[in-house]
């Protein structure tokens, strides 16, 4: 049963689908606060009046309500909700119509409650905002037409190699991880898949180089999710590479958008380069400006769906210890024929990272709702 935050109801949380009848389970701390969910995206669901003593649900039917007054429930074409006395309460809903495929179904809140609710189908990433996508890496599933593992990985003993794919919900198989790595505790990414469609799979031979994914017999998680840490292998740092030719996937010079689920935990850090140009250093008692390569000096960001303006390389790994969801706003240079997450060489790692997708293009019109959508999966702010 999916949990949702005020923060991601007040955004609009978007669905695919809803299987049969609903369980929405709120928790209230104090203030008025309302319920909506928008059947069809096309019944205009910002305007119109809705009366609280409608004894009448076209859109369907509730039942069990727990200390939810029927007065409280509101309907409207097909946008319908409750109003969220404080406290714990809970209602059931029965929609007509579970079919979102062609009309989105959209959860949407307004005041301070969370909201727990079952047999919410939530579309899968690229299934929504795939449109020139050109790489989309993820330890989760995000496109239903991708059939392919989430990553290659070694297991530390005898290094051998095994494929990863994802469970029945799309998650990575943790068990099938965890037993690959049985020998002695513990695993490195040697490919990184790319789910895009388009082959741009990150690659790394050299062991020492690999992030590692597994430790002490745990698979490596942040907030609940499992990452791929990068380290300082002593002499390089860890990277992935991309495979083949750079220009096969990042065809064009000029704008692209990059999308990062991520973190800081070594000294040293660079989010990716392209041949010598560094993206974002994070760089612990480092005081430098020199934060990326002049050629992003164009280049703007965000921070957890907001603006963010970084100054240097100790703030940026001070803003940064912690999983956030990065916005770029960059370019890239396809007459550079070379792409790492990462660095390789002075020690700078690459940043842990859990998802890392690049669109080609302007994405400003969808770069809410595609931060929205990561958010809702991620639950980092």
């Amino acid at each position: 049963m999916p949990t949702y935050t005020y923060t991601q109801l007040s955004n609009g949380v978007v669905t695919n689908s809803l299987s049969g009848a609903i369980t929405a389970q709120f928790e209230n701390p104090s203030g008025s606060a309302y319920f909506f969910l928008v059947q069809n995206s096309g019944s205009n669901e910002n305007t119109g009046f809705y009366p609280e003593n409608t004894t009448s649900y076209t859109t369907g039917s509730f039942s069990s309500l727990n200390n939810i007054s029927e007065l409280g429930i509101i309907e409207n074409k097909f946008k319908f909700g409750v109003s969220v006395p404080e406290g714990t309460s809970s209602m059931v809903f029965t929609p007509n119509n579970t079919d979102g495929v062609t009309n989105a179904i959209i959860l949407r809140g307004t005041g301070m409650f969370n909201c727990a609710i079952s047999n919410v189908v939530d579309p899968l990433l690229l299934d929504t905002y795939g449109t020139n996508v050109k790489v989309a890496y993820s330890l989760r599933k995000l496109s239903s037409t991708y059939s392919g593992p989430a990553i290659r990985v070694r297991e530390g003993l005898f290094n051998t190699e095994t494929d990863i794919g994802f469970d029945s919900d799309g998650n990575l198989d943790e068990a099938a991880l965890l037993s690959h790595c049985s020998s002695n505790g513990t695993g490195f990414v040697a490919k990184w898949y790319d789910q895009s469609g388009n082959g741009g799979d990150l690659v790394q031979g050299t062991n020492a180089s690999q992030p590692q994914i597994v430790d002490g017999s745990a698979v490596l998680k942040v907030n609940g999710k499992p990452v791929m840490r990068g380290g300082d292998n002593g002499s390089t740092g860890t990277t992935l590479p991309l495979s083949g030719t750079k220009s096969t996937y990042f065809s064009t010079t000029g704008q692209y958008y990059f999308f990062s689920v991520s973190k800081v935990t070594n000294d040293r850090a660079i989010i990716y380069r392209e041949s010598s140009r560094l993206q974002l250093i994070a760089q612990d008692d480092s005081t430098s400006t020199a934060i990326r390569d002049i050629t992003y000096s164009s280049n703007t960001y965000r921070k957890n769906g907001a603006t963010y303006s970084p100054s240097n390389r100790q703030e940026i790994h001070g803003s940064f210890d912690s999983q956030h969801l990065l916005t770029i706003n960059g370019s890239l240079d396809h007459t550079v024929n070379s792409f790492v997450l990462g660095y390789g060489t002075a020690r700078f790692a690459n940043w842990d990272m859990q998802e890392f997708i690049v669109y080609e293009g302007d994405k400003a019109s969808d770069q809410s709702n595609i931060e929205t959508a990561i958010n809702g999966y991620y639950s980092i702010y």
